[in-house]
């Protein structure tokens, strides 16, 4: 068999299930002449494959071309690469021609093999290690790694006749050169460290990139030292125009005097703060209390006996507190009625303008109703009531509860009321549990507005189990209309 072609490999991308043959149109012996790698995109990393594991090879009779015959297909993110790499080795015993020209095909396919690993390694200008006039003869055998130590760069000596370890390590070495044109100029600065600081001055440079054409360039530090809207960390500057993101303000802001014009303090774990809102033109500025909890009230707290002013305030839904003295002074607003419960003890209103007297300010009253006797046991029923009363006033309820004289046991106790014969409690009745007194609080009232005259009737519609209860007393809490 003649050999004539130098070609020694050939690549193929993968196309995945159903493309598994790839042609080697060069001539080879046996099936062992050829490495088949697999390189994924991904990685770059080459994968020898091993025959008849991952692959077999069919060899022509006629052409010595070879079809290697993938058992799994490279996918679309793989390469195939299909080398010729006839083993080192010569095994015939010349007693044929045929022989002789196998071993001679052989030899020329073991040179192409090494062209192939030749042609991937780095090589040197053809003149590089021959003597010409005023130039060297350069070694390229590298020096010794017992030589080297960590972080050790590889140089030319200083007569270009070799290389060299430079025994000064990657952080501290210099290097020299320029980049130009479209190169690139990486600087690991995680190396530079350990630096004495010192003061900047004209004629110092800095490496800067150039906005409009993208390069690095040098210039001089004084341009940035012209004292203009520089900002110092021990100096006193003025800032304009300023945007402060998150800030962290320590203690206080002071005024132009330096004086505090407000003092800042934080609590541990604080969830909760205000915030400052401004606003369009006819409405008001807002101060607001936020935060995570879902009710958060705002305190302003004077100091020592000072007290709180508001100029022109409009109060609404405040809560005042319970004063024991004091004067509010030129109100106006107030309720041409009662103004709800609470009480304003030794309390003083003064003003020409207030409208509304004290005597005007309703009590909190309570509707009381026995529903028997403290000996008779209770009996159930939806239907009949225990007793009933007539309004004596037009009356706004906000409470209603339940106490028995005698406790039942093993069982609810639920007492219902009714208004002009519909119950005021919609949802949840009045429940003593068993063995207590006094209701659990869950009553809600659906019906709050009574009128003078209407009929409210009360029933018993659960009693306890082993024992029924006794002496049962309904209090309807609220505000005479």
């Amino acid at each position: 068999m003649s050999t004539t072609d130098e070609t020694n490999k050939v690549s193929s991308a993968g196309e995945g299930a159903g493309t598994e043959d790839f042609s080697f149109p060069y001539p080879i012996n046996v099936a062992e002449d050829l490495t088949v790698e697999v390189v994924t995109e991904a990685t770059g990393v080459p994968v020898v494959q091993t025959l008849t594991t991952h692959y077999t090879v069919a060899i022509d009779a006629s052409t010595g071309f070879a079809t290697v015959t993938m058992l799994t297909a490279p996918t679309t993110a793989q390469w195939l690469t299909i080398r010729r790499s006839s083993p080192m080795s010569q095994e015939s015993t010349y007693r044929s021609h045929t022989s002789i020209e196998g071993d001679l095909d052989t030899s020329v396919f073991r040179d192409m093999s090494q062209q192939e690993q030749i042609d991937r390694c780095i090589k040197m200008q053809s003149n590089d290690n021959v003597a010409y006039t005023g130039g060297v003869i350069f070694n390229p055998t590298l020096p010794s790694t017992r030589l080297a130590t960590a972080l050790d760069v590889l140089q030319l000596n200083a007569g270009k006749t070799a290389l060299e370890w430079n025994s000064a390590n990657a952080s501290n070495a210099t290097h020299t050169g320029q980049v130009t044109g479209s190169g690139v100029l990486t600087v690991d600065v995680t190396a530079i460290s350990d630096q004495t600081l010192v003061t900047a001055a004209t004629g110092d440079m800095v490496l800067i990139e150039d906005a409009t054409d993208g390069a690095l360039k040098r210039a001089d530090i004084s341009t940035f030292l012209d004292g203009v809207g520089d900002v110092t960390l021990t100096g006193t500057e003025t800032l304009t125009n300023k945007t402060l993101v998150t800030p962290i303000i320590q203690t206080n802001i002071l005024d132009t005097s330096g004086k505090e014009l407000i003092d800042f303090s934080k609590a541990t774990g604080a969830v909760n703060n205000i915030a400052i809102a401004n606003n369009s033109t006819g409405s008001d500025p807002i101060l607001s209390a936020i935060g995570d909890d879902t009710n958060i009230g705002l305190s302003i707290t004077p100091k020592g006996t000072g007290r709180i002013g508001i100029a022109q305030a409009t109060l609404s839904d405040a809560i005042l507190g319970t004063p024991t003295s004091g004067t509010l002074t030129n109100c106006t607003g107030l309720p041409a009625s009662g103004v709800g419960s609470g009480t304003m003890a030794d309390a003083r209103i003064a003003s020409s303008n207030v409208t509304q007297h004290i005597a005007d300010i309703k009590p909190l009253e309570t509707i009381m109703v026995s529903l028997g006797d403290e000996d008779t046991a209770l009996t159930a029923s939806t239907t009949v009531r225990k007793t009933s009363i007539r309004v004596p006033w037009g009356f706004t309820a906000s409470d209603i509860i339940a106490s028995l004289g005698t406790a039942g046991t093993d069982a609810t106790v639920i007492i219902d009321v009714h208004l002009n014969g519909t119950t005021i409690m919609a949802t949840n009745k009045l429940d003593i549990l068993t063995t207590a007194f006094v209701d659990d609080e869950t009553a809600t009232l659906s019906t709050t507005a009574f009128a003078k005259g209407d009929l409210l009737e009360f029933f018993i519609d659960q009693i306890g189990s082993t024992i029924a209860g006794a002496s049962p007393t309904v209090y309807i809490m609220g505000n005479r209309t």
